[in-house]
């Protein structure tokens, strides 16, 4: 069923679909997300980088490698 839901998902996302962030698509990689979040990924890794330079929060979601 994950793969189904990977599977599905790179069909949506090809004709400009989001991922719903709960959902389960299994290997989400930092790539994915940045594609997810398009041209906000910039302003998000510099947020990222000055408010949590340790890179203690939401470490389980893999968008930042």
């Amino acid at each position: 069923m994950l793969a189904d839901n990977r599977a599905f998902y790179d069909q949506v996302a090809a004709l400009g679909g989001k991922r719903y962030v709960i959902g389960a698509i299994p290997d989400f990689t930092p790539a994915d997300w940045e594609e997810h979040f398009g041209r906000k990924w910039d302003f998000l890794v510099d947020a990222k980088e000055q408010f949590d330079p340790d890179n203690v929060l939401a470490p389980g979601q893999g968008i930042f490698p």
